[in-house]
């Protein structure tokens, strides 16, 4: 393929949910007769349809908003809705921002959770003791 080829052509998109390929694997699936992403190929071949266009999959890192020194991180379901907010400080951002949390269900309310390595040291109960320490911060639900 020559230089000119390759600058000229577009990027692809998965047909379902826009994503382009280099933020999410996009690739033509003959079966379908379509571009997908990794996410709806694989809602493809197991259940034969579509479940969820939405481009947000399970393994896509939280979002943050930092406002007047505040973080606020959306925690989704697997519905893709956002079913808590977690507040923290700034200063935590750092040490929280590289794990991906998920919330669980827990006496009546959404708790903030993420796989912890022994040897990392930091876990959810890390993170709770953080909000704990932090007056008028706590997990929404």
């Amino acid at each position: 393929m020559s230089e000119d080829t390759m600058r000229s052509r577009k990027p692809l998109r998965c047909e379902v949910c826009g994503v382009e390929d280099g933020v999410k694997k996009v690739f033509y699936r003959k079966p379908f007769g379509q571009y997908l992403c990794d996410k709806h190929n694989c809602q493809m071949q197991t259940k034969g349809r579509i479940t969820n266009p939405s481009p947000r999959g399970c393994f896509d890192k939280n979002d943050y908003v930092v406002k007047d020194h505040v973080v606020y991180m959306n925690l989704y379901n697997r519905q893709e809705e956002v079913v808590c907010v977690v507040k923290f400080d700034e200063r935590f951002l750092d040490d929280l921002k590289d794990r991906k949390w998920r919330p669980i269900w827990k006496t009546n309310k959404y708790y903030a959770i993420t796989i912890g390595s022994p040897e990392s040291g930091l876990s959810h109960e890390y993170m709770h003791r953080i909000i704990a320490k932090l007056a008028g911060m706590d997990l929404g639900g």
